[in-house]
């Protein structure tokens, strides 16, 4: 099979899904297709989102795709009859199959997935992106010192990064404000998600101390909630639940 050029990799994609939708639905492979064909997709009528953590989208992925993790898909914006074709890691993810249930429940109509992900599509040679990512590193901050009080944060609520490290069920149950969900299981590979002084929020305190310890070797200014996400509620400030 001939190699294809970066910039045709997601066109070429979305051709073959048109043209045979079990390729996106349960095949592994992805045939090639003449340039004329693939170059007709550059009208933007389709849209591949890779639904993996950002920090592994920016490690590498297919040309064109755009980043929107699982847990954020309810932020999605797009015409309900557009082509979605939705990708994760490879054969033992079930996140691309998952999105793509979620958004045909949320009335999209024309949504597929990529069976094999990504590393199904490099292995068969076809190029991936890869961007830089840059250590954010530590610099002056508002607050010193270690953990830091409910009152306290919620004051500086819209000044600080607030991440919870929590399972997304815990999550969904009820979270701060603004919070981004990154469990602390997959923390090193959602840093791309983070940016700014990090307040973390969980309910063990082991939890979110390893968190903040795992940010700071890589150079951010993170700090605890104090008493996490139950002195929060205790402090008589709002939760939020579902996902946003």
């Amino acid at each position: 099979m001939q190699l294809i050029t970066s910039r045709m990799s997601a066109a070429i994609l979305l051709q073959a899904c048109l043209a045979a939708p079990a390729i996106c639905a349960g095949a592994t492979t992805v045939n090639s297709i003449p340039l004329a064909e693939a170059l007709r997709l550059e009208a933007g009528i389709s849209t591949i989102i890779d639904v993996r953590y950002r920090g592994d989208y920016r490690r590498g992925h297919i040309k064109g795709a755009v980043s929107l993790p699982f847990y954020r898909l309810d932020q999605i914006d797009l015409p309900k009859d557009r082509l979605i074709v939705t990708y994760c890691s490879g054969i033992g993810c079930s996140l691309s199959m998952d999105a793509a249930a979620k958004l045909t429940a949320m009335g999209y109509t024309n949504v597929r997935y990529l069976l094999g992900g990504i590393s199904e599509w490099e292995l068969k040679g076809y190029p991936i992106v890869r961007d830089k990512v840059d250590v954010k590193p530590a610099g002056p901050g508002i607050f010193e010192g270690g953990d830091v009080a409910a009152p306290l944060v919620n004051k500086n609520l819209t000044k600080v990064f607030i991440l919870d490290t929590r399972p997304q069920p815990e999550f969904e149950a009820g979270h701060l404000p603004n919070a981004w969900n990154v469990p602390l299981e997959r923390l090193t590979e959602g840093m791309g998600e983070i940016n700014g002084e990090v307040i973390v929020c969980d309910r063990q305190p082991k939890r979110w101390k390893r968190a903040v310890s795992i940010l700071k070797d890589a150079g951010y200014d993170a700090h605890g909630l104090s008493g996490g996400v139950g002195a929060w509620s205790g402090s008589g400030f709002a939760l939020v639940t579902g996902l946003k």
